[in-house]
């Protein structure tokens, strides 16, 4: 219980983070997917599954406070968090930097 309450803690830190602060940052700082990497981190290193659930739901975040980059992100997010899952567990492997950078770019 206090794990799953720490991980919705840590998630919507996150998410408020990139949403707020990173997206009023100057143009090469506001770019980038800090949720994202953190729930890539989480899968492909850390072998924690949550980590594709962390993509996946700041898609639904997005939708839900209407900060619309393009239509529907729930589905890129979901995308990119199958993706990202798919290339951890079946092409790299957990201990190697190029694999944290290939599912990023995945």
């Amino acid at each position: 219980m206090i794990r799953a309450f720490a991980l919705i803690a840590a998630f919507l830190a996150l998410a408020v983070i990139q949403a707020s602060f990173f997206a009023s940052l100057p143009s090469p700082i506001c770019f980038f997917p800090l949720v994202l990497a953190a729930g890539i981190y989480l899968r492909q290193h850390a072998q924690e599954r949550y980590g594709t659930f962390l993509i996946a739901c700041f898609g639904l975040f997005l939708d839900a406070i209407s900060v619309p980059s393009f239509p529907l992100e729930t589905v890129s997010y979901g995308v990119a968090a199958a993706a990202a899952s798919v290339t951890a567990l079946n092409v790299f492997s957990n201990r190697s930097l190029y694999g944290l950078l290939a599912c990023g770019a995945s």
